[in-house]
């Protein structure tokens, strides 16, 4: 089982596997007997402190982590300001809007523009962010979202003209939201 919390990506070491013996019966159909066949693999997708590792949460030899990345689709990473109720709610296959804030020229007003919609986070990088949080010094987290290229290029000049804050939707939600910009 995983000791530690173990990221999405993350190569695992012994470090952060313990052994728990468990009967028979409560071993997972495709749980390991030793560490052997885990320590070096790369985890697919988060796996929790006292979680079980499973062979379906680790990605197979000779596979690596763009693997996972649709055909024709990238994958951004973002930092964005940590918030423990951002932290809580957000996990690979949530679902965000990526939102911008600018000044209009002339007025120096500030709004709110919707750079992407419909974004899938793919993974979340809160492990430090959360420590950080626990000292009282909220640090930012990074976000990977799969999007096609057009929005990969939209995300990454909102982030450097002023940055960006994520929205999290409903996945079901199709309806588009009105934007200014």
């Amino acid at each position: 089982i995983a000791k530690e919390h173990i990221a999405i990506g993350e190569k695992i070491s012994e470090h952060k596997l313990e052994l728990s013996r468990l009967q028979n019966e409560s071993i997972p159909e495709n749980g390991f007997q030793s560490l052997r066949g885990v320590v070096g693999r790369t985890a697919r997708f988060e796996i929790n402190s006292n979680e079980p590792v499973l062979e379906s949460y680790l990605l197979v030899q000779g596979e690596n982590f763009s693997s996972l990345i649709p055909d024709g689709m990238r994958a951004v990473t973002i930092s964005v300001k940590h918030s423990a109720g951002l932290a809580q709610i957000i996990d690979r296959g949530t679902v965000v809007d990526v939102i911008t804030l600018m000044t209009l020229k002339g007025s120096g007003a500030m709004v709110a523009g919707t750079v992407v919609e419909r974004a899938h986070v793919i993974a979340v990088h809160k492990r430090d962010a959360e420590d950080a949080l626990k000292g009282g010094i909220p640090q930012n987290m990074e976000v990977t979202l799969i999007v096609n290229p057009d929005e990969a290029k939209r995300i990454i000049t909102a982030t450097n003209q002023g940055g960006i804050e994520l929205v999290v939707r409903n996945d079901k939600d199709e309806e588009n939201p009105i934007t200014i910009g």
